[in-house]
């Protein structure tokens, strides 16, 4: 059997969490801690963010998606190149042996847990600012729920350059194509036109995955329409403003369009 903990940094029931009291695997696990091959990061953390504790290096990063609705399916993912997928081999490419070839990740500060905040008071802190008044709501004097930033920021015994040179296997940071298509047509993620215009996506380029990393800008362009190939690219560049999320409130992110109208065919 094998044992990976998920979330890790999550503030409730997660190992490293601001709540649960554990500041090391050994901590939590005791005895049993060196048995323990790989970390699950969690939506609001990323292989960088988890480099910064150097405690973690003999520790594989993979990430997953859970299963809470079949459209979120892969918005994170474990990349694996193996000659056979028997359990037995991927339990030990999961592990770090070979064949684990990176991971697929939500930008962190689309998660819903990655700054401090109070979501019924409306206040959202990056951890810097955090740290005075016993890290209290501003505005009703409760406990902030504290992010996983700021926990990464309490265990970490590097800088944020020398978790990326501690980077063991590359990742790549993504926005659901559904959520690009939305802010692309101006239109709800939810709407039958962004489910449709979606759809057609696919229907001309293939899965979501090979769309968002592997299909070129020019044949995208001869595809979609100007503006939905652009929000892929802004995205593949990190070219994005996210407001962090907090306290079970996702993150949000805009795509800055650069004067492309939304009209026109999917």
């Amino acid at each position: 059997a094998m044992v990976i903990p998920a979330h890790v940094w999550t503030p409730w029931y997660a190992v490293f969490g601001a709540r649960s009291g554990f500041d090391s695997l050994e901590a939590c696990f005791g005895e049993h801690a060196d048995r323990i091959a790989a970390l699950e990061t969690g939506l609001s953390s990323d292989p960088a963010m988890n480099r910064r504790v150097s405690a973690h290096d003999r520790l594989a990063l993979v990430s997953f998606s859970d299963a809470h609705s079949p459209e979120m399916l892969g918005r994170e993912a474990t990349l694996l190149d193996l000659e056979e997928y028997s359990y037995a081999r991927v339990v030990d490419a999961l592990g770090g042996g070979a064949g684990l070839r990176g991971t697929i990740e939500f930008y962190p500060e689309q998660g819903k847990y990655h700054a401090d905040g109070h979501r019924r008071c409306g206040v959202m802190r990056e951890p810097q600012a955090a740290g005075t008044s016993d890290d209290v709501c501003p505005i009703c004097g409760k406990r902030l729920t504290i992010g996983v930033l700021h926990r990464v920021l309490n265990l970490a015994d590097r800088t944020a350059t020398e978790a990326e040179a501690a980077i063991q296997r590359p990742c790549r940071h993504l926005v659901p194509l559904r959520q690009i298509v939305a802010q692309a047509l101006g239109a709800g993620g939810n709407t039958k036109r962004v489910a449709a215009a979606y759809d057609d996506v696919l229907a001309r380029c293939g899965s979501e995955l090979d769309v968002m990393l592997e299909t070129p800008l020019d044949v995208l362009r001869e595809q979609v329409s100007e503006r939905i190939a652009q929000g892929i690219d802004k995205v593949r560049r990190g070219e994005l403003r996210i407001e962090a999320g907090h306290d079970g409130i996702y993150g949000s992110v805009e795509i800055r369009f650069d004067g492309v109208s939304r009209s026109g065919p999917a």
